[in-house]
């Protein structure tokens, strides 16, 4: 198995073992002109603490969790999961995408091997 899955599928069972309460909020929305978005890349390089964010792309693989979904969300700069317990975008479509910013650590190897995720609001 690559090194890509084995992080996405570490990070997804950490999100799952952690549970998903606590998540509330809308379904993504179309792209809008109105809403400042911060790119992928922008976000991966912020520090590691819990903010606010908007952030624009198109929907990549979705993965079913207990009580939610992971799916993935690219733009040109990069991409990011981001967790939702509510009814999840199709693949393919472009959305808008507000939520909190929040960093999973895991070691492997006590090597960091965490990663950025959005928590849909």
């Amino acid at each position: 198995m690559s090194p890509y899955w084995t992080h996405a599928i570490l990070l997804l069972g950490v999100m799952l073992l952690a549970g998903c309460g606590g998540l509330s909020g809308s379904e993504p929305q179309k792209p809008s002109p109105t809403v400042q978005t911060t790119p992928i890349e922008v976000l991966l390089k912020l520090p590691k603490q819990a903010s606010t964010v908007y952030v624009k792309g198109k929907v990549g693989d979705r993965v079913p969790l207990l009580g939610g979904t992971v799916y993935k969300l690219q733009d040109p700069t990069g991409e990011i999961w981001v967790l939702t317990q509510q009814p999840p975008p199709n693949s393919g479509d472009e959305v808008v995408v507000k939520g909190t910013l929040r960093y999973q650590s895991i070691s492997i190897n006590n090597q960091e091997q965490g990663s950025a995720y959005v928590e849909q609001e």
